[in-house]
Order: C-alpha cells, then sequence, then structure tokens
C-alpha cells in the first residue's frame, strides 16, 4: 500500500489507551484521528475536522447512545476536543446536544510538546503526496495512463456543510435528515437549487430552533421541505 495512503496513529493509542478505551471509545477516537491526522496539506496534517453523526454512525457501526457517550468518556480524558463553528469548546452533552455541527481534534502531543497536526521536514519524504482535500465534490483516482472522476454524494454535501454560506449548510443538514441522495451533480445542483430561497429565509432562526423543528416534523410530517421548516418556525 502506497504510504500515502496510511494514517499516522500515535504510539500512545497502541502503548497506553488500547487496554485502556471501550470499544466505542476506540473506534470514535480512530475515526477522529483518521479524519484529522489521516489528511496532509505540505507540512501539516488537518488539526480540526468536522464529522457528522451520520459519518460516525457508518464509520463506526455504532448506535447514536452509543456514540454519544464515547464523545463524552473521550473529551473527559482530554483525548479530543469539541467544538461548534464559532470556535466555542462544547464540554459537556448538554453543551453539544442540538448542534448541527460539531468539529473534533485530537489532544496527544508528540515527545516535543507540539500537537500531531505539525511535522518536521525531516520526516517529511519525498515521495509522499499531499492527500485530496477532505471536503472534495468529486473523488479522483490518477494512474500512470488516465485520471478519472465521478461524482461522489457525501463529499457534495459535506461541502456543503462546509460552505460559509449558511443557507447551503441548512440544505445539507436538511437533506442528511430526510435521508436524501442524488446520483449526478446536476441532479444535487437542481435539489439546492429548490431549496435555496426557503433555506434563505431559515437561516434567521438559531440552531436550536431548527433542529427542533425539524425533529418534530420528522415524527409528523415526514415529506416536509425547507419550506415547511419555515412555515412551522413562523406558525
Amino acid at each position: 500500500m502506497p504510504l500515502y495512503r496510511m494514517t499516522p496513529v500515535p504510539d500512545e493509542v497502541f502503548d497506553e489507551y488500547l487496554s485502556q478505551l471501550s470499544i466505542g471509545e476506540l473506534k470514535v477516537f480512530l475515526v477522529i484521528i483518521r479524519q484529522t491526522l489521516g489528511y496532509r496539506k505540505g507540512k501539516q496534517y488537518k488539526g480540526t475536522d468536522w464529522i457528522s453523526g451520520k459519518q460516525l454512525r457508518q464509520k463506526t457501526g455504532c448506535s447514536n447512545r452509543s456514540i454519544a457517550h464515547a464523545i463524552s468518556r473521550l473529551v473527559d480524558r482530554k483525548l479530543i476536543r469539541v467544538v461548534d463553528s464559532t470556535g466555542k469548546e462544547l464540554k459537556s452533552a448538554k453543551d453539544r446536544s442540538g448542534k448541527q455541527r460539531l468539529y473534533f481534534s485530537q489532544l496527544l502531543r508528540r515527545s516535543d510538546g507540539l500537537p500531531y497536526e505539525h511535522t518536521s521536514s525531516t520526516c517529511e519524504e519525498k515521495d509522499i503526496r499531499p492527500v485530496k482535500n477532505l471536503h472534495s465534490t468529486t473523488d479522483t483516482h490518477t494512474t500512470d495512463n488516465q485520471t478519472t472522476h465521478h461524482f461522489v454524494w457525501n463529499d457534495y454535501v459535506n461541502h456543503l456543510h462546509d460552505s460559509p454560506y449558511r443557507p447551503h449548510n441548512i440544505i445539507a443538514y436538511f437533506f442528511e435528515k430526510k435521508g436524501l441522495t442524488f446520483s449526478s451533480k446536476d441532479q444535487a445542483d437542481l435539489a439546492v437549487e429548490r431549496h435555496l430561497e426557503a433555506a434563505k429565509k431559515v437561516q434567521h432562526f438559531s440552531d436550536t430552533q431548527i433542529t427542533k423543528t425539524v425533529t418534530y416534523l420528522l415524527n409528523v410530517f415526514p415529506r416536509f421541505t425547507v419550506g415547511t421548516i419555515y412555515k412551522h418556525l413562523t406558525s
């Protein structure tokens, strides 16, 4: 396997924490390491990454309850840090409840005290290429003879989540909660355009108001749209 497709896991995970962490805690911790130290640009690894509940469920195979418990335990052990989109640290489950996006970072440090995100020039090998950006809207595979591109729905949604434009964040949240998927970028772009005007109106409400409304509508009217969310918020 090429080295640039490997994630550097700190030795402490194996030497110290492997025997201490539960299976759920270890799974969540490894996903966070994968999503941060597994992505490198130049001489630095990614320090923080937004990871959705859906991603954590898919990657760990754990339930929401198990994941929430694992996150709390890892925070208490000071192995991870969780912040919201403004950078505010979320130390308790209550702080994290209702947040549309949680950003995770691992807190293990190198022997010199620096975060593992920082790499030294002596450790850099010429044949290790920078990894692709996590939130690309296309998945690219390069060989000596050809380069092919294909649409990746999860990357498209992540791109919307990472957008500085709040209506796009709301649409991404709506897509995830409804379990919607599209097979091409054209279809996805049309869906975004269809919900954009309503999302512009919804953006003025808080994350807590939006998540409570979506949770309610999922139970009583599962065929709701972003427009329905706005109508319920203003009713």
